[in-house]
């Protein structure tokens, strides 16, 4: 299990403030309710006493002297440890002074002194009238019991009053039900962070695992506050499933795509290039562990990305079990990786050529019966081989590692593979899986890609706003002819 740090524990809870606030205005609430209709009222009186050690023809409660206060607190104290034990003759006498025939007092009494002379009888019962006749009965009897048995003598302080609804109880346990929610949710949340072994930020990564983050994608989609509250809510989720699916589709590397993201994409680029520059292989695989973690996506952008920098690319789908790069880019999908393999389509009919600048595609193709066996086949080997003379680099979009063994077909013939992890949703025991299954296949993982990362919580977009900037590919002169002429569609689908 995880360490927290003090900053990671105020971290996830201020992230849960809301939650947190709303269990402790419940458990207030709730604690009140019972309170009110589950808890039968009491209510308290009290009687009050100077006792002295002195007869009460002797006494002077008024100018006791210093020796007479010692040994009436003293007295005091004895008087009620007797009045405690059960079967005192005190209960009989106030019993009789009630004219119980049963002997049971109907209230629950609480005697008690402090270092003084004064002794504190509390009558609780549930009727008012009822608990001051018994406070009254102790303050007629208790001057009795002590001159009987030779204890000195008490001398009432006041004439106990008719009590009211015991509204105390109410506060108090409104304050408990408050802290009690409030310790739980904390509680809760905390437990939830330290058992979360998902993906969080380029930090996290480096303590988990020894692979190297080569750049953080910020979330496509930032949600407004309703889709949020929407999203977390199965029944709305699914009510207005298509609403969401819709808010999700997004354009990239267009005039209109969010600097953070333009960089993202840009640092991945440049970052992916020095990887891939200790070898003599300019292809590359984008796979991720399991499925959902936007590899597709990230596949298509890191192409039109390096395309963008005026390298010559060819995209291909491998991901001949759900392929998503048609759909992405709006192409064809009649000629593809499976009809070139099985030799029902040459090259020139499976690639695509300039579905953007310097950008050619190879989309999946009709899904085969036997995908591991194509893509591992020698076939795709030498085209590969073919390919990589042609173009600067070739971007695979691949199967998940964990799931099928397609990748691991063809990882070696690679310079290793761009592994995708989400935000929040790749276990880093995922991740190690697949890097010891790359292993065995003489692969190995250049880097990870984190996705779907919200930078209004990353660590790393903290120090930086990028705020309203966005990035303009068309400017003025030639930088014109580069400007985006085919909008992507990126629903995070793959």
């Amino acid at each position: 299990m995880k360490e927290l740090s003090i900053k990671d524990i105020i971290a996830v809870l201020y992230k849960k403030i809301v939650i947190i606030l709303l269990v402790t205005v419940l458990g207030a609430v709730a604690a009140l309710i019972y309170t009110k209709f589950f808890v039968t009222p009491v209510y308290t009186t009290t009687a009050y006493f100077a006792i002295s050690n002195l007869d009460e023809e002797s006494s002077n409660v008024a100018n006791p002297t210093t020796n007479t206060i010692q040994a009436s607190q003293l007295l005091t104290k004895a008087i009620s440890s007797a009045l405690l034990v059960e079967g005192s003759d005190i209960y009989t006498l106030v019993s009789n002074e009630l004219n119980l025939e049963n002997g049971v007092i109907p209230g629950k009494i609480s005697i008690s002194a402090d270092d003084t002379f004064v002794l504190r009888i509390s009558v609780t019962a549930l009727s008012p009238e009822t608990a001051r006749e018994i406070a009254m009965a102790f303050r007629n009897c208790i001057p009795e019991y002590l001159k009987n048995h030779n204890m000195g003598s008490a001398a009432p302080l006041n004439t106990p009053k008719l009590p009211g609804e015991n509204t105390g109880g109410m506060s108090r346990n409104a304050i408990l039900g408050a802290l009690l929610g409030a310790v739980v949710t904390c509680g809760i949340v905390l437990l939830l962070a330290l058992l979360d072994n998902t993906v969080k930020d380029e930090e996290s990564v480096a303590a988990n695992t020894n692979i190297p983050v080569l750049s953080e994608i910020p979330s496509l989609n930032v949600k407004s506050k309703k889709e949020i509250f929407i999203s977390k809510i199965p029944y709305l989720r699914k009510k207005f499933n298509k609403e969401l699916k819709t808010a999700k589709t997004t354009d990239i590397l267009s005039s209109s795509t969010s600097f953070s993201i333009v960089e993202s994409y840009k640092q991945l680029r440049t970052n992916l290039q020095f990887s891939v520059s200790v070898n003599k292989n300019n292809i590359i695989a984008v796979s991720s562990s399991i499925p959902g973690e936007g590899k597709s996506t990230t596949s298509c952008n890191l192409a039109i990305s390096l395309a963008e920098d005026n390298k010559k690319i060819l995209l291909i789908d491998c991901d001949l079990r759900k392929p998503t790069i048609h759909k992405k880019l709006k192409l064809d999908n009649r000629c593809g990786v499976s009809g070139l393999l099985s030799k029902q389509y040459g090259v020139d009919e499976a690639v695509k050529k300039d579905v953007y600048k310097n950008l050619d595609v190879i989309t999946s193709g009709s899904i085969p019966p036997n995908p591991s066996e194509l893509l591992g086949s020698d076939a795709f080997a030498e085209y590969l081989n073919e390919f990589s003379k042609a173009y600067d680099y070739i971007i695979i979009d691949s199967p998940p590692i964990a799931l099928v063994t397609d990748v691991r077909s063809f990882a070696n013939k690679t310079a290793g593979v761009l592994l995708v992890a989400k935000q929040n949703f790749t276990l880093y025991g995922d991740i190690v899986r697949s890097a010891n299954l790359l292993e065995q296949s003489n692969s190995s993982i250049l880097g990870i890609v984190i996705t779907d990362v919200d930078i209004r919580e990353n660590r790393s977009y903290s120090n930086y706003r990028y705020g309203g900037y966005h990035y303009k590919y068309a400017s003025s002169g030639d930088s014109q002819n580069n400007s985006m002429q085919n909008k992507v569609d990126l629903t995070d689908d793959d």
